[in-house]
């Protein structure tokens, strides 16, 4: 029967194009675990030589500590150290006054006393009219809050990196000033005669 022939025919072509695509399907599979494979091992040789590398590494930051250069030269003494910081939000000044006594309370710093002046008004007149109505007038006001920090007994070091943490840390509108008092030997000029160093009279002999 041809009608017969013809579904036979048209059943074994799409057999063979399941076939044929079943072969392709697992060509295809069988070519992308062949790519994964290759990149692995490939991953795998270039980490080897990085493990091989990063060990003298850290050596080198251990023998770091060796170069830190030290000197015989006394370390500057503060007896006092104040910090003025001023701006126009006070919320933002009682934010950052608290984080400045917790940066002192965990570097164990000598804070003692904060205090807080009175708030200075700048107040500014202007007319709202140029030409006309001189009686309507509109004023500006400008509110400028103060924090004061009292620090005592500092060394040099110390103070310099506790000013480095809190200045980068300033928030924007607060501006600070800073006051040093330091600790100096007296000269021998301004020594009573009896207490003077036994330094100069034994060059004198000499």
């Amino acid at each position: 029967d041809p009608k017969m022939a013809a579904l036979a025919g048209g059943m074994a072509v799409r057999v063979t194009a399941l076939v044929a695509g079943r072969s392709i399907a697992q060509k295809v599979a069988y070519g992308i675990n062949r790519t994964v494979e290759n990149r692995f091992r490939y991953f795998l040789k270039q980490a080897a030589p990085t493990t091989a590398v990063f060990q003298p590494a850290l050596r080198y930051s251990s023998s770091t500590s060796k170069l830190v250069e030290t000197t015989d030269e006394p370390d500057v003494l503060y007896k006092k150290l104040v910090l003025l910081c001023k701006g126009h939000e006070e919320a933002v000044l009682d934010s950052y006054e608290q984080f400045v006594t917790m940066a002192a309370k965990e570097l164990q710093l000598n804070l003692e006393k904060i205090h807080r002046p009175h708030r200075v008004y700048d107040r500014i007149t202007l007319l709202k009219s140029v030409h006309i109505h001189k009686k309507a007038r509109v004023q500006y006001e400008i509110r400028t809050h103060f924090r004061v920090f009292h620090f005592k007994h500092l060394t040099g070091s110390t103070a310099n990196v506790f000013l480095e943490y809190v200045q980068r840390n300033l928030p924007e509108g607060v501006a600070m000033e800073v006051k040093k008092t330091a600790v100096e030997k007296l000269p021998d000029e301004l020594k009573p005669p009896g207490t003077q160093s036994e330094s100069a009279p034994a060059e004198a002999s000499q």
